[in-house]
């Protein structure tokens, strides 16, 4: 839940934003004089860079906010099933998913149980 992983998962945009940057300097600098385009290029460069700085930000508060309270039900060991994270996107729905599994498994585990104890007192009635 931290900066850092969060930059780290979103490595593959932030180097194209980069990349795009490079590249798009690049264009400027060949095709005008440099000492005329320069501050335009430097302008320009602190633009993109506050506006994708605003951009991560807002996608940072909001990743946060969405695995925050399913963190903390797993920290302090609570049961995780009204904590599973609301949205359509792919691993919200696949964290939903996996939680549904395991409720269907641990009920099937529990029926099996219920079973083989009803047979143990079923014999020691016997």
């Amino acid at each position: 839940m931290t900066l850092f992983k969060y930059l780290k998962d979103l490595y593959r945009p932030i180097l194209f934003f980069f990349l795009m940057i490079l590249i798009m300097d690049l264009i400027l600098i060949s095709s005008t004089d440099i000492n005329k385009s320069l501050l335009d290029i430097i302008y320009l460069n602190l633009l993109f860079f506050s506006i994708s700085i605003v951009f991560l930000t807002i996608g940072y508060v909001k990743w946060r906010n969405t695995y925050k309270e399913l963190k903390r039900a797993m920290e302090l060991g609570e049961n995780t099933d009204s904590f599973a994270p609301e949205g359509n996107k792919m691993e919200q729905k696949l964290i939903r998913d996996i939680i549904d599994i395991k409720n269907k498994e641990k009920q099937k585990e529990t029926e099996e149980l219920r079973k083989n104890l009803e047979e143990i007192n079923d014999y020691k009635e016997i």
